[in-house]
């Protein structure tokens, strides 16, 4: 299995993480608020500790999928029988959730331009991506003021919409169109993920009374909102990716990656 990690710092590829041991670990999940992941590094020199301490953003990348990026929100160095490790904090949506926003929208606003004016509100440089389908009208008049990801999230809900940051920028996961009374994961706006037995390193095992589902793989680059179809003994099922949690060390012990699925059908 490739192990190695390669680490961008604002945009710039940092030369020391293919020399050096990483370790990463942390969660995402299909909401706004911040979520932290930690990255610690063995043996950093000086210099290399300091461009770390000075960066605003980091990207972590596995072959060609991201599988951590947010903002340093600390770095911080400690010592250890074998050297140094220098450990960083990611924090996945923090500036979103720090900027405060003031924005009103008219009763004849569209819903996704209103995401979009409260994006620009933030200073954040945070795109809106494209959404497939209809822009609704917004039902009425609305005041939106305080945190700008919070603002986001209740305007999303009134079309039962949710809102995850993704690398290129915020994504919204619609609903889908519910058939009976019982609630449905968000829906995903692209085609699924294919996963199948191969791509388990453990027997998938069941949460929330069997509603969601817990994998086990080896894939890193899924990301919460990403749907998933899994095929294994016989058994087919689709998802929504609900939260991701990885555990990865560069030099030793067990690669984890743990997704927790919304399933929204079985066959």
């Amino acid at each position: 299995m490739n192990r190695s990690l390669t680490i961008f710092l604002d945009g710039s590829e940092a030369p020391f993480a293919p020399a050096s041991r990483v370790h990463l670990a942390g969660k995402t999940g299909l909401a706004l608020y911040p979520y932290l992941f930690t990255l610690e590094i063995w043996n950093l020199s000086d210099s290399q500790h300091l461009q770390l301490f000075r960066a605003h953003h980091i990207t972590v990348m596995r072959e060609n999928s991201c599988i951590a990026f947010g903002q340093l929100s600390d770095v911080y160095r400690r010592t250890v029988p074998e050297g140094t490790v220098t450990t960083a904090a990611i924090s996945l949506g923090l500036d979103l959730w720090q900027a405060r926003i003031a924005h009103t929208a008219s009763a004849d606003d569209t819903l996704f331009n209103t995401v979009r004016a409260i994006l620009d509100a933030s200073n954040t440089s945070i795109p809106l991506l494209d959404v497939p389908g209809e822009d609704p009208i917004l039902p009425r008049g609305q005041s939106f003021c305080g945190r700008a990801s919070l603002c986001i999230a209740e305007a999303l809900s009134t079309a039962k919409a949710r809102g995850v940051l993704t690398p290129a920028g915020l994504k919204v996961i619609r609903a889908d169109p519910a058939p009976a009374d019982e609630p449905q994961p968000p829906a995903a706006s692209s085609p699924p993920l294919q996963l199948t037995a191969a791509d388990l390193t453990d027997a998938p095992a069941f949460a929330a009374g069997g509603k969601n589902l817990i994998l086990s793989t080896t894939v890193t680059g899924f990301q919460p909102g990403d749907e998933v179809t899994l095929t294994c003994n016989n058994t087919t099922c689709t998802g929504l990716i609900l939260e991701r949690m990885i555990d990865a060390d560069t030099a030793t012990g067990p690669w984890r990656t743990e997704l927790l699925i919304g399933r929204k059908d079985d066959a």
